[in-house]
């Protein structure tokens, strides 16, 4: 089609435009480019995957805005160029904001929506469990003997990196055949009787022992779960030792006294079942046991020293400091059990059965239908269906029992594709599309509970409502008070904050003989207990950076110098004196970020950048030696050497940001205990940072953090858990999507629901296949 000609003035005029902002990027963006951030960012270093220099005009340029995004918001932030190096000028930074927003409309047009590959998302381990666990009833857990899964972006649910190994082929077979054996059974059973033992610690550094070890207690007593298979009779026995005649390293905890007789009690779900006086250096005679008829069901046993009037005994109190353990506690039975009736799975998938001469297929039909749907997290087709029913028929042809041909089925539907893979169909020539109510459910409950929707899901994805904005936030507020959003914070807590990596820390135990398993799983259950209440109880997720409060039980009140709390359990607790307070007061984090002899202000820092900041630092140059701390007492302090060590230009840049945040923790030493002095000197926990921004001690780095930095955070965060929910990485595609939540989320006060409804409800979770077009400077 022939255009009409221009008359000659107004091409004149455009001519003149069109140079004129060529010559505006090439004087107030080129310029800027080439002096400040091509070092970095060009031929020789690609620092966070950007080469500037590619950029060699400005048609070039505007063909990349979710570049222009990050560069507008890091130099409006101050953070680059990073602190060492030159920074231009505010009329600099005006004049790239003006190009920016001359430009933005054309450079918007190069963000044009365009199909991502859909990748099925195989279900991980802890999935899997919950799965099984919500689908059939049975709570085998047989996943935890499946192969570790890979992790991409920091999480273990990216679709990309969940592949099948013939192992884990092998593994879903197995595990296919048990579950199926417990979930349906052929008739009634009988349980045989079984011995379960059950040994205390000897030491809170040692866990030898016979059979199943129970964890060190301040008062010496067992505490254990026990699920009773069957109602019948049952012996138990408990024995008490005395702590005396243990090594000479637990003498610190035996003042010499001689304690008078005290009472040693067992008690089940509150209830005695059987009391003994006892003596120091008396151990009770295996055959000394008691019988009780017990109801079928789980119970919660305790084992322990009472005082005569029936209260437990303070773990604090002299006598249980000095002398008398529980040492064991045995269960042997059922002996005359009655049969233990069909469970709960059973009776779930059996829904109907044949009776005389009916025929079996109806019935069949009926189990095979809601079994496929449940386990697909979709209506079955009829294709699938009668695959199924083929398999079934077969079956029964071989003289399989009624209930031995749903377990053929069972079986045959637990190694599917469509149960093992979240797939999210796609039409051929079809770029982008929203998600199916049902394909919509599953993204919601993965999300939230890291297992399939439950029936008020099903339900509302059957009526087709679910994709409406107020059904999903409706749906949202009432996952998130279930207490299946305890995954949110396991699984997605775990992974953000590293608390996974808490298992594998071994602190030296000659350096800080205080560290021992009981510590280690009380710092772990402090951190998920603190981002459960602040999940609970609809919190600024700024209270992440600071808090006035935290979860301590007696063994973390001892180690954080808290007083007045006794007992195992846990109990939440005011913090005032600016020693504890937010993430960054946690033992937890502050174990995990150290290396097992001496803090790491580098890996306390470089924490702080990536996981709470979102800033990944660069590899550190190949030739800058590793520091060097001698073996032994320090003299002078670690930040006294790190000085020394950074002075190499190479990692001034860098460092200065991440020493001076590791130095605002050096008041805590390896495993998170307050500290004052380091190698006879007194511990210097100020820093300052680009801007100006200086803190005195964690307490102040940790207020500086939620008032200057809280808008990284936010963002941040708000990345963390849209990577979590896509099952995706989130790139510089995704700009338009992070900002408006991160805005909506500012409105509502930084509520961590406000943050997951925004994610909920935006295109990005609510649609398949949608990526904005390829940008070879993309992350």
């Amino acid at each position: 089609m022939l255009r009409p000609k221009l008359p000659a003035t107004t091409a004149a005029i455009l001519l003149t435009a069109i140079h004129a902002q060529g010559e505006s990027f090439a004087t107030d963006v080129r310029a800027l480019l080439d002096q400040h951030c091509v070092v970095c960012h060009g031929p020789q270093l690609q620092m966070a995957e950007l080469r500037f220099d590619q950029f060699s005009d400005e048609a070039e340029a505007l063909r990349h805005p979710g570049v222009w995004d990050d560069v507008l918001r890091v130099t409006r932030e101050g953070k680059m160029p990073p602190a060492g190096s030159p920074r231009p000028d505010q009329e600099q930074l005006d004049a790239l904001s003006a190009w920016v927003r001359k430009n933005r409309n054309e450079m918007e047009q190069h963000r044009s929506v365009s199909a991502r590959p859909i990748t099925a998302r195989r279900l991980n381990r802890e999935e899997y469990n919950n799965t099984v666990r919500d689908l059939l009833g049975v709570d085998l857990r047989p996943a935890d003997s499946f192969p570790v899964d890979d992790s991409g972006y920091g999480f273990d649910n990216i679709g990309d990196v969940l592949s099948v190994s013939p192992l884990l082929m092998e593994k879903y077979v197995d595990a296919a055949e048990r579950l199926a054996e417990e979930a349906v059974w052929a008739e009634p059973r009988t349980v045989r009787p079984t011995r379960f033992r059950i040994q205390a610690a000897r030491d809170p550094n040692n866990s030898s022992g016979i059979g199943r070890v129970a964890p060190f207690t301040a008062d010496g007593s067992i505490r254990v779960s026990f699920n009773f298979r069957a109602t019948g009779f049952y012996e138990l026995a408990f024995g008490a030792v005395d702590r005396r005649q243990r090594s000479e390293d637990n003498q610190r905890y035996l003042p010499d006294l001689d304690p008078p007789p005290r009472l040693m009690t067992l008690r089940m779900d509150g209830k005695r079942m059987a009391t003994k006086a006892v003596e120091a250096a008396q151990y009770f005679d295996r055959n000394e046991r008691v019988t009780h008829r017990i109801e079928a069901g789980s119970r919660e046993i305790w084992v322990g020293f009472i005082d005569h009037e029936s209260a437990a005994m303070n773990p604090n109190a002299p006598f249980s400091q000095r002398k008398l353990w529980v040492d064991y506690l045995e269960i042997n039975g059922p002996f005359d059990a009655e049969p233990v009736p069909l469970p709960l799975s059973h009776r779930r998938i059996i829904a109907c059965r044949p009776e005389g001469e009916e025929p079996w297929e109806p019935c069949a039909r009926r189990i095979i239908r809601e079994l496929a749907t449940r386990a697909f997290r979709r209506p079955a087709t009829s294709h699938e269906l009668a695959r199924l029913e083929q398999l079934a028929a077969l079956s029964m042809r071989n003289g399989e029992s009624f209930e031995g041909m749903v377990r053929t089925v069972l079986q045959a539907v637990l190694v599917s594709p469509r149960f093992l893979f979240r797939i999210e169909s796609q039409s051929s020539g079809e770029s982008t599309r929203p998600l199916g109510d049902y394909e919509l459910a599953s993204r919601l409950s993965y999300f939230l509970w890291s297992t399939m929707p439950d029936r008020e899901l099903f339900e509302v994805a059957a009526s087709g409502n679910l994709g409406e904005p107020d059904e999903l936030v409706r749906q949202v507020r009432r996952m998130l008070g279930d207490e299946r959003s305890e995954a949110l914070v396991n699984n997605f807590g775990g992974q953000w904050l590293q608390l996974r990596n808490l298992a594998h820390s071994q602190p030296d135990g000659e350096r800080f003989p205080e560290f021992n398993d009981p510590l280690r799983d009380s710092m772990l259950q402090e951190s998920r207990r603190f981002f459960a209440a602040i999940l609970r109880e609809d919190r600024s997720i700024l209270d992440f950076l600071d808090a006035d409060f935290t979860f301590v039980n007696d063994v973390l009140a001892a180690h954080y110098g808290i007083q007045g709390v006794d007992g195992p359990e846990f109990r939440r607790v005011p913090v005032t004196d600016g020693r504890r307070g937010g993430l960054l007061g946690q033992a937890s984090i502050l174990t995990l970020s150290s290396y097992p002899t001496r803090t790491s202000p580098v890996q306390r820092g470089l924490w702080v950048m990536e996981t709470i900041l979102g800033q990944a630092p660069p590899p550190p140059p190949p030739d800058v030696p590793e520091l060097e701390v001698p073996e032994g007492e320090l003299h002078g302090t670690l930040r006294e050497q790190l000085e020394r060590h950074r002075a190499d230009p190479g990692c001034m840049s860098c460092h200065l940001v991440m020493d001076a945040l590791g130095f605002g923790l050096e008041n805590y030493d390896a495993v998170g205990k307050w500290r004052t002095t380091e190698g006879g000197s007194a511990v210097d926990a100020s820093g300052e940072l680009p801007g100006g921004r200086s803190f005195e001690s964690p307490a102040d780095l940790r207020r500086m953090l939620r008032g200057t930095e809280s808008r990284s955070f936010v963002r941040t965060l708000t990345k963390k858990l849209l990577t979590y929910a896509l099952g995706r990485g989130v790139d510089r595609h995704d700009n338009p999507a992070v900002d408006a939540i991160v805005e909506r989320s500012q409105a509502a006060g930084h509520r961590l629901s406000s943050i997951i409804e925004a994610i909920v409800t935006s295109d990005l979770f609510r649609t398949t296949g949608l990526q904005t077009s390829p940008d070879r400077n993309a992350d």
